[in-house]
């Protein structure tokens, strides 16, 4: 299993996935090729709305500004680093003002199996689906600028994190934001992790390479893998951890510990 996975958003293997209305590419990176847990990606939307049931758990965090998610309480319009609950059985809906980019993970891994998709070879027509489309009732939109950061372990500068979906929350995954400040930490992952830039500022060394990650940027790191994550500067990353109980498992507990 690969240890060390680091892809750019400029460049990134995009296939069609589905419409019209709109349009929907998906760049499947985190797969059953490499994980057992969670599967992650990103995407391109353009127009829609783009319509259809998530037949698994889903997280997603926008990458821009023109992306506009539907939960029970009608449109919402998204900003760099808000996150989306979507609970198996959900009703997506969204559409992009522009052309929208956004990250996204999947619990089970094998999603594109459960709904029939291989990339490269058939393309959803999301406009004529048949039978039911899911609800509403459940999906959560966690605003970026209402999260509350906590301080976790650092060499020098300051790392902060904002744990958003955890394990009281009744979810398969664990999701959240974490704010770097010239700052390093080491840790080896107890468990798989698949993160995304929100700026361009995030440096990552994984056994004696290092790389800077540019907004936008994916990475993943299975359980087992010895990184450090640091900053030139202020940087922002999304998060999503397999399994849950990530903190419980290095005795973190916000607001208390800083690990």
């Amino acid at each position: 299993m690969s240890r060390f996975l680091h892809q750019p958003l400029a460049g990134a293997p995009y296939e069609p996935y589905g419409g019209p209305p709109g349009r929907l590419d998906v760049a499947d990176l985190v797969t059953t090729a490499n994980s057992s847990s969670i599967a992650a990606g990103l995407c391109i939307a353009e127009g829609g709305p783009l319509v259809y049931r998530v037949d698994y758990d889903a997280v997603v965090i926008a990458l821009d500004h023109d992306l506009v998610w539907e939960d029970a309480s009608g449109p919402q319009k998204l900003t760099p680093g808000d996150i989306v609950w979507l609970p198996n059985g959900a009703q997506n809906s969204y559409w992009s003002t522009a052309t929208s980019h956004f990250f996204y993970t999947t619990w089970p891994v094998n999603w594109a199996q459960i709904v029939g998709w291989q990339a490269g070879r058939d393309v959803k027509d999301l406009a004529n689906q048949g039978g039911p489309k899911g609800s509403f009732a459940g999906i959560g939109v966690h605003r970026a600028a209402d999260a509350v950061f906590h301080p976790f372990a650092a060499d020098g500068g300051g790392i902060t994190l904002a744990p958003v979906l955890g394990p009281d929350d009744g979810v398969s995954m664990a999701a959240g934001l974490i704010a770097l400040e010239s700052a390093a930490t080491t840790l080896t992952l107890q468990w798989d992790a698949a993160l995304v830039a929100l700026d361009d500022n995030l440096r990552l060394e994984v056994d004696g390479i290092g790389t800077t990650v540019a907004a936008g940027g994916l990475l993943w790191l299975p359980e087992g893998t010895t990184a450090t994550l640091g900053s030139s500067g202020k940087a922002c990353v999304g998060y999503v951890f397999a399994p849950v109980d990530w903190a419980a498992r290095i005795g973190w507990r916000p607001g208390i510990d800083r690990s």
